[in-house]
């Protein structure tokens, strides 16, 4: 046996038949529960992919049903082959009648009177023509007028979609086409009616490629008219971006967005742009031009000249035109065989900026143009090359380069971030260039130096991150994540990344220098802090969450230790290789990962985090701050977690009700019951701190400690620069 849904406008009932009875059965069954004879009944479901009216007389398991649902529709009843003349002025009046029905029905969907349209619906229920059943509501919004508009094209027309929705729910027919090539989803797709489109194709009977002859796809119209939202609906939609229309134009050749010529190449990637590529096919030339290249290692994005050597079969990356013009090696070479992908991506968060992704084995190369064009040329003619190279490996003129190695992620040259009138902004970077002074850190990954620039005197934070421990623990992707995000926000109270560098060894990142270390020394030297104390620490790192929190940024990692205080008594938050971006409410970060002590109770139970997480850490580092010690605590990690999810924190005596009501409200176990920032900002702790002048750095905390002393001693740390001569090693021995 099998269940059916069966659909007749706005009237379902289910029933069962077994598979091996006729269609006929189910017309039967039908008859019992619904007063329409079975000659008067015609069946229609989705059989691969289409309708298709259902043959009384087929065994029903010899249809390929895609969904349990059959489509009923009732037949006229047949009129009597003699008329007399009394019974043909009755039908004609009848008619007329119900053409009257149709026109109003038709005007008010066309002017888009819901008002008037529902209130004719209860009229025409109670008219003789429906009460004697010559004719349903149904019929009435399927009547097609002198071209074949319906109500549903009429309302697609004007672009109401309550109405629309409403003649879905009556029976409307949404696939129908007028006399001049117009379908209700075509019609909508040309309007820009994204609510009707949307409408549409939630409905499993939407044809939504289908291609009438005067008017091409509901995607071809998107694209002529730039609707770039509904050309993704009906991408996401599964819309075919490869019909043409009567003239041989698929919709992208009708498409003068940008954002749409961008949007269906990343649907449809190699396949199109192989396709349809102008380029030869048979000769690959030639080519070279400047894009710039994007890299997460890299603190701004860099102009370089790329060079397509057909000649020898590689693709050439050098930092600067004149570094090709004089003849040098290219500063990255691959192979044009080994490319394995190359495709236009869509980055709705950068405007005006049409990436290239070149794809290898071991990594990706993101170039972008200014200019569409541009970018699009580069990728038909990489294709192009990469087509035929694959295939033709073997008539590579210079063997040498096929063993080149492919330059890693790290090979990059140091960049610059902030404005520095005492820095030369094209000086190299390297490790050489800084005279480390003492070890001020040290993680699972490497260590933190304070260091003096040689040509400066300056002091910086000096991060040296092993790679061999990076890609041991497959943890390169925090790495990035840090240096992407810091490249990308400047504020008072975030540490700032002032250049990127590696070496053979390690992957270096060189930070303001904050003298007095981090608040969890802090507390371990003098122990808990004031209220006020701790009340100005925590407005400032509430700014810079906010701040992250703006721009969708999860910060996942807030605990003393990564709350720094700079040579102005400030905090600076610093520490982001757990930060996270593009985090919201609807696409939560479900990694477990951060400090124990200060996990939130949703990252425990893996039910997903977003801002709510930081909000939650920021209360359990205010108590610390004030009681010198964290509110959960336990040697056994599986039971400090189930204190976390199910205790409650106790407060000592000599805390304030205001601390403790706050503490209370940001650490509520249920992330939706915790503050907003807007909330924390009002509440009564902060009552004397005027946010204004606290973002501006006019407040200054009280200055209780000194600057940590380096101890007297060698130190020695050597490491080994990029560097034409390899037998070069550049170190420092510190003291």
């Amino acid at each position: 046996m099998i269940k059916f849904t069966i659909r007749k406008g706005p009237v379902s009932l289910e029933l069962e038949a077994n598979l091996n009875d006729k269609v006929l059965e189910i017309k039967k069954i039908i008859c019992q529960s619904i007063p329409i004879s079975e000659d008067s009944q015609v069946l229609s479901a989705i059989i691969n992919g289409s309708i298709e009216k259902l043959d009384p007389e087929r065994i029903i398991s010899s249809y390929s049903f895609e969904a349990s649902v059959i489509y009923l529709e009732e037949l006229s009843p047949r009129i009597e082959s003699k008329f007399s003349l009394a019974s043909t002025i009755q039908k004609s009046h009848m008619n007329s009648n119900f053409d009257n029905w149709v026109q109003r029905a038709q005007k008010y969907c066309k002017d888009s009177a819901i008002d008037k349209f529902l209130r004719l619906k209860n009229e025409f229920s109670m008219s003789s023509i429906a009460q004697n059943k010559e004719k349903n509501f149904t019929d009435l919004v399927n009547q097609g007028d002198d071209k074949q508009w319906s109500c549903v094209h009429y309302a697609c027309s004007s672009g109401h979609s309550g109405i629309l929705q409403d003649l879905i729910n009556c029976g409307g027919q949404i696939n129908f086409e007028t006399r001049d090539g117009w379908t209700p989803l075509i019609l909508a797709s040309y309007h820009g009616y994204l609510l009707c489109a949307e409408i549409l194709l939630n409905q499993p009977t939407i044809q939504v490629n289908k291609c009438t002859e005067k008017k091409g796809t509901a995607l071809h119209m998107a694209c002529l008219n730039g609707h770039s939202k509904i050309v993704k609906l009906l991408m996401d939609s599964r819309a075919s971006p490869y019909i043409e229309d009567k003239e041989g134009n698929i919709a992208l050749q009708l498409a003068t967005k940008p954002s749409i010529l961008e949007i269906i190449p990343r649907y449809i990637g190699l396949e199109f742009l192989n396709k349809y590529s102008n380029s030869e096919k048979e000769k690959i030339m030639n080519h070279s031009g400047e894009l710039y290249w994007s890299s997460s290692w890299q603190i701004r994005d860099k102009l370089v000249f790329l060079v397509l050597d057909t000649n020898t079969g590689n693709f050439l990356h050098y930092n600067k035109k004149v570094s090709f013009m004089q003849g040098h090696n290219a500063d990255i070479r691959i192979p044009i065989y080994e490319i394995q992908d190359v495709v236009n991506v869509e980055e709705t968060s950068v405007e005006n900026k049409y990436f290239v992704h070149i794809r290898t084995r071991d990594e990706t190369l993101k170039y972008y143009s200014k200019n569409i064009d541009i970018s699009c040329d580069w990728v038909c003619r990489l294709l192009n090359a990469i087509k035929y190279y694959q295939t033709n490996n073997s008539q590579i003129s210079n063997p040498e380069y096929k063993v080149t190695r492919i330059m890693s992620f790290f090979d990059i040259e140091a960049e610059i971030f902030e404005e520095d009138d005492d820095e030369d902004q094209n000086e190299p970077i390297s490790f050489s260039s800084f005279e480390i002074i003492e070890e001020v850190g040290q993680g699972s990954f490497g260590k933190v130096f304070k260091v003096l620039k040689k040509n400066s005197g300056k002091r910086y934070a000096l991060k040296a991150i092993n790679k061999t421990e990076l890609k041991r623990s497959n943890q390169y992707k925090y790495v990035i994540a840090e240096c992407k995000i810091l490249k990308s926000i400047i504020h008072n109270f975030i540490i700032p990344l002032y250049w990127a560098f590696q070496t053979p060894n390690n992957v270096y990142m060189v930070f303001e220098y904050c003298p007095y270390g981090d608040l969890a020394k802090l507390l371990a030297e003098k122990g808990p802090m004031p209220e006020r104390q701790a009340k100005i620490y925590i407005a400032e790192v509430l700014l810079a969450i906010e701040y992250l929190h703006s721009y969708d940024i999860i910060y996942r990692d807030l605990k003393p230790q990564n709350i720094l205080i700079d040579d102005t008594y400030h905090v600076k938050l610093g520490d982001f290789g757990l930060a996270r971006e593009k985090t919201n409410k609807n696409n939560l970060a479900n990694t477990f990962c951060g400090s124990p002590g200060y996990l939130a109770p949703e990252t425990i139970n893996n039910s997903g985090v977003w801002k709510p997480a930081d909000i939650y850490s920021l209360g359990i580092c205010l108590y610390e701050l004030i009681t010198g010690k964290l509110p959960f605590n336990d040697t056994n990690i599986m039971k400090l977690y189930k204190r976390i999810t199910t205790g409650k924190i106790n407060f000592p005596n000599n805390m304030s009700l205001n601390s403790k009501n706050l503490i209370t409200a940001l650490t509520q176990k249920n992330p939706e019951k915790r503050l907003s920032i807007n909330e924390i900002k009002t509440h009564a702790f902060f009552e004397d701190i005027n946010w204004e002048s606290l973002a501006k750095k006019d407040i200054t905390p009280p200055a209780w400690f000194q600057e940590r002393i380096a101890e007297s001693g060698m130190i020695s740390f050597e490491d080994l620069d990029y560097s034409k001569n390899e037998d070069m090693i550049v170190g420092s021995i510190l003291h």
